[in-house]
């Protein structure tokens, strides 16, 4: 995904009957002993839940976190970012998109780079503690002139065959997803939501639909701008060489849209006042 400007705030409403809740914060994990909290630059931990933040006072060039498995079953980790405040992305001369170029954070696992502003978001990184160095850094690369800000939540995801039988906020994200919800009602940003979007980037956001065939997905009350352009454009629209045109875009296979005929792929601007509808039963059998 290349481009200069994306901004997408989406509420989701999932038809599904699963009960809310804070990640990190059920409580079904007890015992001081799985818990670290404040974990300081340049140390280990392997345990189950970690929080982090930025040290007070002055920031060397890195600050650099190691994350080693809590046990051998554990396959992911997700890192909540309650705040993340760096460099915004920058378009260089080498490059026609932003990119964090400046101060940025690095994960073992993440297909690209962090940078500028996160509020309330996650992702899902693999983590195979079966391999010979069953570590994982975090590694904030931040200037001395700079004022980087971070609260940070690491919780370590054990994966087995009754993955299912867990509470939400332990459940596997399937493979390929960086971003899963599992939550009936929520909010979707993209990164850096409000300011310049990260370019090259390519992941997918996962719902939930709780063994649901006949759960629905809605998009409602869009912010959407990708690339300026001022119209909203659809399917090959989004993949074309026209100077004019986007190929930036959003995969929604065979989304409903209000007053419009059903679509898959979807850029441009101008989504404020539509409404997506999109059924599993469209792309899956029952």
């Amino acid at each position: 995904m290349g481009g200069q400007s994306l901004w997408l705030t989406l509420v989701v409403l999932v038809c599904t009957d699963i009960s809310l809740a804070h990640p990190l914060s059920e409580g079904a994990i007890t015992g001081w002993n799985l818990f670290h909290q404040n974990m300081k630059c340049g140390t280990r931990s392997a345990h189950k839940r970690i929080t982090m933040s930025n040290p007070i006072g002055s920031i060397s060039q890195s600050c650099e976190y190691t994350i080693r498995a809590y046990s051998t079953k554990v396959c992911q980790v997700r890192i909540d970012f309650l705040y993340l405040d760096l460099e915004q992305p920058r378009v260089s001369n080498s490059r026609p998109y932003a990119t964090c170029v400046g101060d940025h954070l690095t994960i073992d696992g993440m297909p690209f780079d962090l940078c500028g502003m996160l509020r309330n978001q996650h992702v899902y990184v693999p983590f195979d503690a079966l391999r010979p160095t069953d570590e994982m850094r975090i590694n904030f690369r931040v200037s001395t002139d700079s004022y980087a800000m971070w609260n940070l939540e690491i919780n370590q995801i054990e994966c087995s065959h009754k993955a299912a039988l867990v509470i939400p906020d332990e459940r596997q994200a399937p493979d390929g997803c960086l971003q899963y919800f599992y939550h009936p009602v929520g909010r979707v940003d993209s990164f850096n939501f409000g300011n310049l979007y990260y370019g090259d980037t390519r992941y997918a956001i996962c719902f939930n639909r709780n063994y649901n065939t006949n759960a629905m997905l809605e998009l409602s009350e869009i912010t959407f701008q990708m690339d300026g352009i001022a119209v909203p454009f659809f399917d090959d629209m989004c993949l074309n060489s026209v100077p004019t045109d986007s190929k930036d875009y959003i995969a929604i296979p065979f989304a409903e849209v209000s007053n419009q005929d059903p679509h898959s792929l979807f850029c441009g601007n101008r989504w404020r006042s539509r409404t997506l509808l999109w059924n599993w039963s469209n792309c899956y059998p029952r």
